[in-house]
């Protein structure tokens, strides 16, 4: 457990008033995973009533906090919290914010709890990796965004083993071995049933060939969410007016990492892409993300990797880039709430979250491996710098009017289209998730990528907004 009451009330503001009469605190520096920040949460009744029986700082019962949560969350729920058996869902972390924090608290409070949910979903990523070999990870909470769909079997663990080996000399031992072998084979042939992907879970579809797969996707909500920025915004652009509401009503996966040299250069070595190989900038090829395309170059990738897996370019639930209002919408992770902050991390983003020129105070700095830095509540890493992503969006001036339901917005001409994101080289404001950069789509730059969306749903309907020029 972490130590301190001690630390809590150096950190700590006490509110006696009538407004709400609760017990808050910063959390503690020292806590390295959900679960100690949970402990600590646990112990010291952070944002319990200061009039609780015990008076402030009584620790928290599973009654109680599940009272204080709404019942969102069950108590079986918050026993297996407080065990580090499972990670809460992005909605449960929400709520739990709502009940421990005030205006002074949340954001160091969001930023902790989202950053260690993240690496405690990392952790039980790998762990699951591992089950292949024998090992078995925790349980994980439905909705935390760790269900993996594709599996990878090894018999290695069984072959180890002399008695399996002597047992496989017979005969019968022969016809399971081939039998095991056969369903290895088929299992990580089979494709990917996308009707039964539930929110939070990773896939990979398979290539035609079967020689690859596409960059790991992971599947987000449906939500609604207010797009564009405060006039009170440090670094807002007026072309960030309208803001206006957006309902996701479909279910899409988007690319956990922005698209990388290897998985970019897989479609130069089948002889697509048109041959071109951009320029490293003498940073590295391989997990870096792929730098140097127009928006052109990004269509030949999309429609090669579409043919590889037999997805006509006319169906909904091709792989393409994200809109503008869908990138917003993953970026953001669900934490917008009521402060309507700038960045999923609240008001502020550090240099410890994420890529930018603040990262680098030697100079311009360069593009990171993709998922070096912490992902965000969804799973989606590097969506604040690193590099820049192209969108579908077409550039225009202001919001007004656009669409409402996550769709594109296009012209005939579309002399400009919309980046996203802010890059390695750019200060903090830069990398607000309603920033918008506006760019000729046949340029090409070093601080620029890009990021792979699929529309899961069959009844998908491809409504563009249009303007006439």
């Amino acid at each position: 457990m972490i130590s301190g009451q001690d630390n809590c009330r150096g950190s700590m503001t006490v509110h006696r008033g009538a407004a709400r009469g609760r017990y808050y605190c910063a959390p503690p520096q020292e806590a390295e995973s959900f679960h100690q920040l949970f402990l600590f949460i646990w112990e010291h009744g952070v944002g319990n009533e200061l009039a609780a029986p015990g008076g402030p700082g009584v620790k928290w019962t599973r009654e109680t906090l599940a009272i204080a949560l709404n019942e969102a969350a069950s108590p079986r729920s918050i026993d297996d919290w407080r065990s580090g058996a499972r990670v809460p869902s992005d909605t449960n972390i929400r709520v739990l914010l709502a009940a421990i924090t005030d205006k002074t608290t949340r954001e160091p409070w969001q930023r902790a709890l989202i950053g260690a949910a993240a690496e405690s979903r990392e952790k039980n990523r790998q762990n699951e990796n591992g089950a292949a070999n024998g090992a078995h990870p925790p349980p994980v909470e439905p909705g935390s965004g760790t269900r993996h769909v594709e599996v990878v079997t090894k018999p290695t663990a069984f072959l180890q083993d002399p008695r399996n080996r002597l047992w496989m000399f017979g005969g019968a031992g022969v016809l399971a071995l081939i039998g095991a072998v056969w369903m290895i084979v088929a299992a990580m042939n089979a494709p990917v049933d996308h009707a039964k992907l539930n929110v939070g879970d990773r896939f990979r579809d398979r290539f035609l060939s079967g020689a690859h797969r596409t960059p790991e996707m992971i599947v987000l909500p449906r939500g609604n969410f207010v797009m564009g920025s405060l006039a009170t915004d440090a670094g807002r652009e007026p072309d960030e007016d309208r803001r206006h509401s957006v309902n996701i009503d479909y279910r899409m996966a988007v690319g956990v990492r922005e698209v990388t040299w290897n998985e970019y250069m897989l479609c130069v070595e089948a002889g697509a892409c048109s041959g071109y190989v951009p320029n490293d900038e003498g940073w590295g090829r391989g997990d870096q993300p792929i730098i140097n395309l127009n928006f052109n170059d990004i269509y030949a990738y999309l429609h090669w990797l579409n043919d590889e897996l037999g997805i006509a370019w006319e169906r909904s639930d091709r792989y393409t880039l994200l809109t503008e209002a869908e990138w917003e919408y993953a970026a953001l992770a669900g934490t917008q709430g009521v402060t309507f902050a700038p960045y999923a991390t609240g008001d502020t983003i550090s240099a410890e979250l994420a890529n930018f020129a603040a990262s680098n105070p030697q100079g311009r700095g360069r593009p990171m491996r993709v998922g070096s830095y912490p992902a965000n509540a969804w799973g989606l890493y590097d969506m604040h710098g690193n590099v820049w992503e192209w969108t579908e969006d077409c550039y225009r001036e202001r919001h007004t009017p656009m669409p409402n339901n996550g769709r594109a917005w296009l012209t005939r001409s579309c002399n400009h289209r919309v980046q996203k994101g802010g890059s390695f080289a750019d200060p903090m404001t830069e990398l607000r998730v309603a920033n918008r950069r506006p760019i000729r789509p046949e340029e090409r730059h070093a601080e620029t990528g890009f990021r792979l969306v699929r529309r899961l749903d069959g009844d998908f309907s491809w409504h563009i907004a249009q303007e006439r020029d």
